[in-house]
């Protein structure tokens, strides 16, 4: 007779969104490059907030604010289990996180992109 597959306890929302958030920290702490996206994405609010943007824009620019930031944390997700796997030199883990680093630049591309169309469109108008 064999067991049953492992069931983890169900887990609370509340235990749910303290993982979330420690993992947001986590992410933060282990990235030098995500305080620099913090100061961008400052920099975006507070030039959106000047140029006083409509509820469109605001929207266009927070979701590519979370959008690099959210690649961020999947790139650092990816980092901290490639060290987990293999501290030596490992050619799938190499590429696999130059592909995540490829995604983060691919996000903040874009998201710059958006944010110059944006802002230049807010800038001719006034």
């Amino acid at each position: 007779m064999t067991s049953p597959p492992y069931q983890p306890a169900p887990r609370t929302w509340v235990a749910k969104f303290r993982d979330a958030f420690r993992g947001i920290y986590v992410g933060v702490r282990a990235q030098s490059s995500f305080v620099v996206h913090l100061i961008v994405a400052a920099a975006v609010v507070g030039l959106a907030a000047y140029l006083q943007v409509d509820v469109i824009r605001w929207s266009l620019l927070l979701l590519c604010i979370a959008l690099v930031l959210a690649a961020e944390l999947f790139n650092s997700a990816i980092e901290w289990l490639a060290k987990a796997i293999d501290h030596a030199e490992n050619e799938y883990l190499r590429n696999a996180l130059d592909v995540a680093s490829g995604a983060v630049l691919v996000t903040s591309l874009g998201a710059a992109i958006v944010g110059g169309l944006i802002f230049v469109e807010r800038l001719t108008a006034v």
